[in-house]
């Protein structure tokens, strides 16, 4: 993975719940270069962009390359 791609993360935004079911789409905004974690950013229908957090690589999809 690398900055920019479209990515989808096991949590609701609504609820703050991980590992659910419901997937949030987000963006690669930071590569960690000693670990297989990222930051990214949750995309919001409501406000186009959320917060932040970080993933290990394995817990998130990869959905189109920036």
């Amino acid at each position: 993975m690398k900055i920019g791609d479209l990515i989808s993360c096991p949590i609701d935004l609504k609820t703050g719940e991980m590992f659910k079911e419901d997937m949030t789409l987000a963006i690669v905004i930071t590569l960690y270069k000693n670990e297989p974690k990222l930051g990214v950013v949750y995309i919001d229908c409501s406000s186009y962009v959320g917060t932040n957090s970080v993933w290990y690589t394995e817990e998130v999809k990869l959905l189109s390359e920036g």
